[in-house]
């Protein structure tokens, strides 16, 4: 749990990781003979194709579901995504409290407020310019993981998300 340990949160490592443990596993039990099917969705989705590519020895197939195999640097499309989910009207909800938001939170003097409205852990640092970036980030957040996990034992789900959201500020 060390910043230096941080070199090993890649999907190089986790595939590696991966291999090892069905090596392991299959040495251990001798299930040698036995077939291993890997899969996931989302990023775990991309790393079973990817373990299937790389490691085609250790796997008789792959399942990635919704898995983007393919790095795209500012991935617009999802947020399209996202809007379409949730609606015209609900994104122009969306649009117009985080815009009020951001006027809110230029001045320090309201980080109190936004920390008490918003039931915030720690307070935003002012010699940390990624609080507030990582705050918007986790807000936007809420809103892709709605609609990417509707209705998944979730409160919110994608019908409700607008209904609920706009009481924050009242």
């Amino acid at each position: 749990m060390s910043t230096e340990n941080l070199k090993y949160l890649t999907s190089e490592q986790a595939l590696q990781d991966a291999a090892n443990f069905i090596e392991f596993i299959n040495e251990k039990y001798g299930l040698n003979k036995h077939k291993w099917i890997v899969f996931g969705g989302s990023y775990s989705g991309s790393l079973a194709a990817w373990f299937r590519m790389k490691y085609p020895h250790l796997v008789a197939g792959a399942i990635a579901s919704s898995a983007p195999v393919q790095a795209v640097l500012d991935f617009e499309d999802y947020l399209k995504v996202v809007d379409e989910s949730l609606g015209k009207k609900c994104v122009r909800e969306i649009k117009s409290a985080t815009d009020d938001l951001t006027e809110l939170i230029k001045s320090k003097n309201n980080w109190p407020v936004i920390e008490k409205k918003f039931k915030l852990c720690t307070p935003f640092n002012g010699t940390n310019s990624l609080d507030v970036s990582n705050f918007f980030g986790n807000l936007a957040g809420n809103f892709e993981g709605v609609v990417q996990y509707n209705k998944d034992n979730r409160a919110f789900e994608v019908t409700i998300i607008c209904c609920k959201i706009f009481f924050i500020f009242d």
